[in-house]
C-alpha cells in the first residue's frame, strides 16, 4: 500500500472515530437527562397514588368515628382501626395492616397479613406509596404468595386517633395493575422521544461533522497541492537561473553553427549542404536557436521589469505561423478561429503564454501524423479572463498524464525528462492564469491556457 493511501485510510479512521465517539457522547447525554426525568414521573404517580389513597383514609376516619362523636364520645385508637376496616371493601385493596404509633402491627386483613413491625423508614408524616413489580420485590408483603405475584402497589398512610399526637400508620396493598400500565406508558414515551432526539442529534452530528471533514479533506488537499507547488517552483526557480545561463552560453555558439550550416561561399562548395540530413540539421539549428531567443527575451523582461500590452489575437496568430513553420514537413493544417473582440494581455502574461503554447504545440506536431490539423481558438469566460483553446486530432495524451494533472512524471518519449507539462502548467500561474486539460480521447486533445486580460479602457468624448 502506498503511504498516500495508508494516510487516507487512517484519515477515515480518525474520522469515523471521531464520529461513533460524537454519537456515543450524544446517546451518553440524552440518557443521562432521560433517565432522572422517567424517576420524577414514576414519583409523580406514585405520589399522586399516595395522596388519593391518604384522602380516602381521611373520609373513612371521619365517617366511621363520627358516630362516637355525635354520642360525644372521643374515639380512642381501636375505634378508628375499626373504623378503617371497611378499606379492604375499596376496588384493588388486597390486603391491609394497621400499625401503632410504635411500629408494633395491631391488626391484618387477612390474618397472614402479619408481620411483626413497620420499618422506620416508612413511618413519615405524608403518605407514601411505592411501586412493586412483583412479589419478590414486595418483602414486607407479609402473606405469602397467596394473593399471587404481582404487581403491588404499597401505600403507607399515617393517622391520628382520638387526642393522641403521634401518628398510626395503616399500610394497604393494592392491584398495581393501572399503575404498571401507566408507568410502561411513561417509559415508552420517554425512550420514544429519546430515541428521536438521538437519531436527529445523530442525523446532524453525521451531516455536521461530514460537511466539517469533507472541508477539511479539501484543505488537506489543497494544502497538499500548494505544497507540491512551491516545491515544484522551487525546482523550476534553480531550473530557471541554471537556464539563464545556459541559454547565454548557448546563442553565441548555435548562431555560429546556423552560420556554417547556412553559408553557400565558394569555399563550402562540395560540402553535403543540399542533402536531406543537412537540412534537418539546419532546421533545428534554427529552431533550436529560435527557442533560445524567444526564453532569452523572456528572461530579459522579468530582470528588467518592462512591461507592454498585446492583443490577444497576436499571440494566437504568432503561435499558429510558429507551428506552420514546424509542422510543414507533415503538412499539418493550422488554423485560427478565433474572432477579435479587442481582449489585451500585458507583455509579461503573452510572453509566458507564448512558451507554453509552443510547448503544448511541439507536443502535438510530434505525436500527430502527416494530415493533421491544429486549431487556436480565444474564448472570453469573464471580464477578467479569457480562454486560449489549443486544439489536436493526436492520439490523446496517456492516462497517467491526465491523472497526473500537471505534475511532473516519467515521459515515455525518447530523451523526454517528464516535465513539460508540469513547467507548462507553473508557467501558466506565473501569468497569473491557470491550464486545464478540456477533454483527451483518440480524437484528439485540447488544452485550454486561461489567462487574465487587461481592463478595456473607455474614452469619454
Amino acid at each position: 500500500m502506498s503511504s498516500s493511501s495508508s494516510n487516507h485510510v487512517t484519515e477515515s479512521r480518525i474520522h469515523w472515530g471521531i464520529l461513533v465517539g460524537a454519537i456515543l457522547v450524544l446517546v451518553g447525554i440524552v440518557g443521562g437527562v432521560t433517565w432522572p426525568l422517567r424517576s420524577a414521573l414514576h414519583q409523580q404517580v406514585l405520589r399522586r397514588e399516595a395522596a388519593a389513597m391518604a384522602a380516602v383514609v381521611e373520609v373513612q376516619q371521619e365517617t366511621g368515628t363520627q358516630d362516637f362523636r355525635e354520642l360525644g364520645v372521643e374515639p380512642d385508637f381501636l375505634d378508628v382501626f375499626y373504623a378503617l376496616l371497611e378499606s379492604p371493601r375499596l376496588e384493588d385493596v388486597v390486603a391491609m395492616q394497621m400499625f401503632e404509633p410504635s411500629g408494633e402491627i395491631t391488626f391484618a386483613v387477612p390474618d397472614s397479613a402479619f408481620v411483626e413491625t413497620l420499618p422506620p423508614a416508612e413511618r413519615r408524616a405524608l403518605a407514601q406509596a411505592h411501586y412493586h413489580p412483583d412479589s419478590s420485590s414486595a418483602g414486607g408483603m407479609g402473606w405469602g404468595q397467596d394473593a399471587g405475584i404481582g404487581p403491588w402497589l404499597e401505600v403507607v398512610v399515617p393517622i391520628t386517633e382520638g387526642t393522641s399526637e403521634d401518628p398510626a400508620w395503616v399500610r394497604y396493598w393494592l392491584d398495581g395493575s393501572h399503575v404498571a400500565t401507566e408507568l410502561a406508558e411513561i417509559d415508552q414515551r420517554l425512550w420514544q422521544q429519546a430515541g428521536i432526539s438521538a437519531m436527529g442529534g445523530g442525523l446532524i452530528l453525521v451531516i455536521g461533522l461530514g460537511w466539517a471533514f469533507s472541508r477539511l479533506r479539501r484543505r488537506s488537499a489543497d494544502l497538499a497541492r500548494a505544497n507540491q507547488e512551491l516545491l515544484l517552483n522551487s525546482k523550476t526557480a534553480a531550473i530557471g537561473a541554471i537556464s539563464a545561463h545556459l541559454m547565454h552560453g548557448l546563442n553565441n555558439p548555435l548562431a555560429g553553427l546556423e552560420g556554417f550550416i547556412s553559408d553557400e561561399s565558394p569555399e563550402n562548395e562540395g560540402a553535403a549542404a543540399s542533402g536531406e540530413a543537412w537540412a534537418v540539421a539546419a532546421e533545428t539549428t534554427r529552431r533550436v536557436r529560435r527557442l533560445v531567443n524567444e526564453v532569452m527575451a523572456v528572461l530579459q523582461d522579468e530582470a528588467s521589469g518592462s512591461d507592454f500590452v498585446m492583443d490577444v489575437q497576436d499571440v494566437l496568430d504568432s503561435a499558429a505561423e510558429k507551428a506552420r513553420t514546424n509542422s510543414a514537413a507533415q503538412k499539418i493544417e493550422v488554423s485560427v478561429s478565433s474572432k477579435n473582440e479587442g481582449q489585451q494581455v500585458s507583455g509579461r502574461v503573452a510572453s509566458l503564454a507564448g512558451l507554453v503554447i509552443n510547448n503544448l504545440t511541439d507536443n502535438a506536431i510530434a505525436v500527430m501524423g502527416e494530415g493533421g490539423q491544429l486549431e487556436f481558438r480565444a474564448e472570453k469566460i469573464t471580464a477578467e479572463l479569457v480562454s486560449i483553446l489549443i486544439i489536436d486530432t493526436g492520439p490523446g495524451l496517456p492516462e497517467e498524464v491526465q491523472a497526473a494533472a500537471f505534475a511532473p512524471i516519467t515521459s515515455r518519449k525518447p530523451g523526454g525528462a517528464g516535465i513539460g507539462l508540469a513547467l507548462s502548467g507553473a508557467l501558466a500561474k506565473h501569468a497569473g492564469g491557470e491550464l486545464r486539460i478540456r477533454n483527451s480521447d483518440s480524437r484528439g486533445t485540447t488544452f485550454a491556457l486561461e489567462v487574465p486580460i487587461l481592463p478595456r479602457v473607455t474614452t469619454s468624448s
